[in-house]
């Protein structure tokens, strides 16, 4: 009987496993579709790389996390110590994170906020194309659904109300977090002697141009339920 049970359950986590690997599959394609339309200018590639990194990452959490739905039950669970992470700050820190190695050149990464500084804060991930407003942007949401990703327009997400934190949107461009330079090999003194660069009156720069003000297309957008 013990043997019987073990396999149903097994048969049974194959099949939520393979239903849940097809939803994210269609989903993928259209957050991709979806991030396209936001600008002429988005290399497409780009895109597929940011949905897919999304999508895995937030499944990827849920496990490590070891997530129960709903999402708040998480929250009690972690504010009971039975769970160490798995907040809605948990999920956007770490799919921002994994995608800042994108190091994306047509679209741009935002940290959205909604009741900032109140037991309700709940933070996502925002992509934009570049020189577009966060408002126009998708909201990368792992925490809602316990791992199944949510993407919504920022600006038709009726759960929340959104605003950047652009001190987390300077992080998730801060490149040097992710990617620190090796340290030189120390020099001896006689080898930094001979190499020391000769010393020269730096030149006086012109002043930079002000780059034009953007233009912002208006895009059609599509919602994943």
């Amino acid at each position: 009987m013990t043997i019987l049970r073990a396999i149903t359950f097994a048969v049974l986590v194959m099949v939520v496993t393979s239903n849940a690997h097809a939803m994210d599959e269609k989903s993928i394609k259209g957050f991709t579709e979806a991030i396209i339309k936001l600008s002429p200018d988005i290399d497409p590639a780009e895109a597929e790389a940011v949905s897919v990194t999304s999508h895995r990452m937030s499944r990827q959490l849920a496990r490590d996390y070891r997530s129960v739905g709903p999402a708040v039950f998480q929250n009690f669970l972690i504010n009971i110590r039975a769970r160490q992470r798995g907040y809605c700050a948990h999920y956007a820190r770490d799919i921002g994170t994994k995608l800042k190695e994108l190091r994306l050149k047509t679209l741009y990464l935002h940290w959205g906020a909604a009741d900032a500084g109140t037991h309700l804060e709940h933070n996502v991930i925002v992509v934009t194309a570049v020189n577009h407003p966060f408002y126009d942007g998708y909201i990368i949401d792992g925490w809602r659904n316990a791992g199944r990703l949510v993407w919504w327009p920022v600006l038709k997400d009726s759960s929340y109300t959104w605003k950047e934190d652009l001190q987390e949107t300077a992080w998730l461009h801060d490149y040097e977090l992710i990617a620190p330079k090796k340290p030189d090999a120390p020099k001896s003194p006689a080898t930094a002697a001979k190499s020391e660069p000769v010393r020269q009156k730096p030149a006086v720069q012109a002043k930079p141009p002000t780059p034009p003000k953007p233009t912002h297309a208006t895009a059609s957008l599509e919602i994943s339920g």
